[in-house]
């Protein structure tokens, strides 16, 4: 009820351009991106209608080679540069030009053994990235980069935020270790571990709640399993110094002939996310079989913990052939509010 259409982008567009290529010159890989992005809001009034036009330019180049003992060294370098056009909010100017330099070193040792015919990977990584220190929130609005994750995907990122309008700058060091057995029966098992540490606290991640603000961020520690006969499951755990558990996510799937179960749980603290009130305690389970050929059917289900009710639930059922798809499905969300039942 506190929120307001006029108040609310109802115009967006974007555009992305994206190239990757070999420089004849420095050889490596380089990229060259362009976007553009602008929203509008129909009211009228400061700050709350404002109203963003932006145009970027990205431009990153990385080379890696191999040094003695095995040791893989490879370097970054990135340059962003935006142009925004902003009106009607008198806390900001209404045009804005910046550009952010980012240089990375990173190291890394994999090691590979063997126990009878089985083989472990150990891989330690060490990465430093330096860019200069600014709030960008002084600069211009961020919209696009407030919810921010953290896992094993972007532990290793130059950029941990989503958007363009913030930017992850200072001095930091990115550090992990990754533990993989491969078994030649099919199935493999991986461990991955990691922290940042910073040099001064980033402004950037003020809104990410506990998982990267301060100078030293959460401990990552994620699992991964993968089975010969179609069974995956990955746990991803994110806590701070005294074993606090701040964010927990496990999935599982098993995927045969005729046949897909999944499931997941996932527990968020409040205090991890700027704006959230309550912690996250939910658990989500689907499946789908196939009844005779060219029929599918289909269930999903998910309940809140934290709420002690179920949140949505559906039933699907599918035709296919050759030539034609038949769709049929039943869903309900038993959630309500001020003006919609469930």
């Amino acid at each position: 009820e506190d929120e307001d259409d006029a108040t609310s982008p109802g115009l967006v567009a974007d555009a992305l351009s994206e190239r990757r290529f070999s420089p004849p010159l420095l050889g490596g890989e380089a990229g060259l991106a362009f976007s553009a992005h602008a929203h509008r809001r129909s009211s009228g009034e400061d700050i709350l209608g404002r109203d963003v036009a932006r145009g970027s330019v990205r431009l990153d180049w990385q080379r890696s080679r191999i040094l003695g003992r095995g040791f893989v060294v490879a370097t970054q370098t990135r340059i962003d540069a935006d142009l925004y056009r902003i009106r009607q909010d008198s806390r900001f100017d209404s045009t804005v030009a910046r550009a952010d330099p980012t240089a990375a070193v990173e190291l890394r040792w994999p090691l590979i053994a063997r126990s009878g015919a089985a083989v472990h990977m150990l891989e330690p990584v060490v990465q430093l990235v330096w860019s200069p220190e600014r709030d960008m929130d002084d600069e211009v609005p961020n919209e696009d980069s407030r919810l921010i994750e953290f896992d094993e995907g972007n532990l290793f990122s130059l950029d941990r935020t989503p958007g363009w309008d913030a930017r992850e700058s200072g001095l930091r060091a990115n550090l992990g270790v990754t533990w993989t057995r491969i078994d030649p029966a099919g199935w493999s098992l991986g461990i991955t571990a990691g922290r940042v540490l910073r040099a001064e606290e980033d402004p950037a991640f003020r809104h990410a709640g506990r998982l990267l603000s301060g100078r030293q961020s959460d401990w990552l520690l994620a699992a991964t399993y993968s089975g010969a006969q179609g069974l995956a499951v990955a746990n991803r755990a994110l806590f701070d110094d005294d074993f606090n558990l701040d964010r927990n996510e496990l999935r599982l799937g098993w995927l045969r002939p005729g046949l897909q179960l999944s499931a997941g749980y996932l527990w968020m603290d409040a205090r991890t996310e700027d704006g959230r009130s309550a912690d996250v305690s939910e658990l989500t389970a689907a499946t789908g079989w196939q009844m005779a050929p060219g029929w599918w059917a289909s269930a999903e289900t998910r309940y809140d913990f934290a709420a002690d009710q179920a949140r949505a639930a559906e039933l699907g059922l599918e035709y296919r052939n050759e030539c034609v798809t038949v769709d049929l499905a039943l869903s309900r969300r038993f959630t309500a509010s001020d003006n919609v039942r469930p």
